[in-house]
């Protein structure tokens, strides 16, 4: 998140964002209708969440309905990624060293 908010790329994190008792799902819903991307991290963890499938889902749901790009996949291990992001370039961030090319691949996405 540093590394995105230090080139002045806004980030929005629910657990930064939200205040105790808001409601979850309707106000990540609505946060990943408000963002042009939504850079999703991918390991085997992460895709074992519940909460990470319903974010998928949300922003699938999107790209169809408006007919773009919204999910930016980000490979953090070597799991293996959903049945509909398999289709998809994504970048690899296996090591820290990689960090600063995967910041650049998101920035040049943003560029128009």
């Amino acid at each position: 998140m540093r590394a995105l908010s230090s080139r002045e790329i806004a980030v929005w994190m629910d657990e930064t964002a939200m205040r105790i008792g808001d409601p979850l799902a309707e106000n990540i819903r609505a946060a990943i209708h408000a963002v042009e991307y939504v850079v999703l991290l991918c390991s085997h963890n992460s895709l074992e969440s519940e909460w990470v499938r319903r974010e998928l889902e949300i922003s699938l749901n999107y790209e169809r309905e408006k007919g773009c790009v919204k999910l930016l996949p980000i490979l953090i291990d070597s799991c293996e990624l959903p049945a509909p992001l398999q289709n998809r370039v994504y970048a690899r961030l296996s090591a820290l060293s990689e960090l600063e090319n995967v910041v650049a691949l998101i920035e040049t996405r943003l560029q128009p």
